[in-house]
């Protein structure tokens, strides 16, 4: 199990589009206070599920990070990405969502 981070249905042969991220606690914690403002994790949040979800307006400003596929551990590639995005879909109960994700969530997304 990995501690926190993101993975799509379709990546565990799920034939559905959802999305599961979390930044549990003891993550976030284990970081220096270098680490936590250069890859903008500001507080741990609980699992997060997002059915059908939707990104839009992506922000102009982006981050390059080092990261890696659970489904791959062995390998990591820098990547950009927007330090923001909008995030619409479903929560598990049917409900709808949209909201912001910044930083850490954003780049999980």
């Amino acid at each position: 199990r990995e501690k926190g981070g993101a993975i799509a249905a379709p990546q565990i042969g799920v034939p559905s589009r959802l999305i599961v991220y979390e930044d549990p606690p003891g993550e976030v914690n284990d970081l220096s206070s270098e680490e936590r403002t250069l890859q903008r994790r500001t507080e741990p949040f609980g699992p997060k599920a997002i059915f059908n979800p939707r990104l839009r307006r992506p922000s102009n400003k982006t981050a390059v990070l080092w990261e890696r596929n659970p489904c791959m551990p062995a390998y990591r590639a820098l990547v950009e990405r927007p330090i923001s995005v909008q995030v619409m879909g479903t929560d598990p109960t049917g409900k709808p969502v949209d909201y912001r994700a910044v930083g850490w969530e954003a780049r999980l997304v």
